[in-house]
């Protein structure tokens, strides 16, 4: 469990430069980001999610049957931003990352690096019980499941808001 608190993202230089077919992505996908799956079970993505993403312009559509690095990138994004945010969420976040000028997966592995170090601090500064998240301890556990969930509703929330000022300042 407390891998997915040393976990970043796939770097940009793990990214192949050339361009892959649908099954090399699911293939790279699941090769690079199968420690994050809640079980061996889930897939990252499936071949239909990602044509959804492609359909609902999330993503760019692929050029001869092959994905660039770009929308390899954004796939990754995709796969953490799905876990909150809907389709049309997801798409606004990933179309303002893009017309920033700053390069957008540097812009979320920066993100993803200062909250996985700030809920690391977090979760050792809070208590030492936290520092074994595997603990027997169930009142333990249920308080830290607790904070977590509650801790990440309320951001899903804020992140919504946001995204909504965004979309109706984009409107104007």
């Amino acid at each position: 469990m407390t891998y997915l608190l040393k976990h970043t993202s796939i770097e940009e230089h793990e990214i192949p430069e050339i361009q892959l077919y649908m099954d090399q992505v699911l293939e790279f996908f699941e090769q690079n980001l199968s420690p994050l799956k809640r079980s061996a079970d889930d897939p990252i993505f499936t071949k239909t999610m990602i044509n959804n993403y492609v359909k609902a312009k999330v993503i760019d559509a692929p050029l001869k049957k092959k994905y660039s690095k770009e929308a390899i990138k954004d796939l990754i994004m995709v796969y953490a931003f799905k876990q909150v945010l809907s389709i049309q969420d997801t798409n606004l976040l990933l179309k303002a990352l893009h017309q920033t000028g700053e390069n957008p997966y540097n812009a979320f592995k920066n993100a993803e690096s200062s909250v996985i170090e700030a809920l690391n601090k977090q979760i050792l500064d809070e208590s030492e019980r936290f520092k074994d998240m595997d603990s027997d301890d169930l009142t333990e556990k249920l308080t830290l499941i607790l904070k977590l969930t509650l801790d990440a509703a309320l951001k899903k929330r804020l992140a919504e808001q946001l995204l909504d000022q965004l979309s109706s300042s984009d409107s104007k």
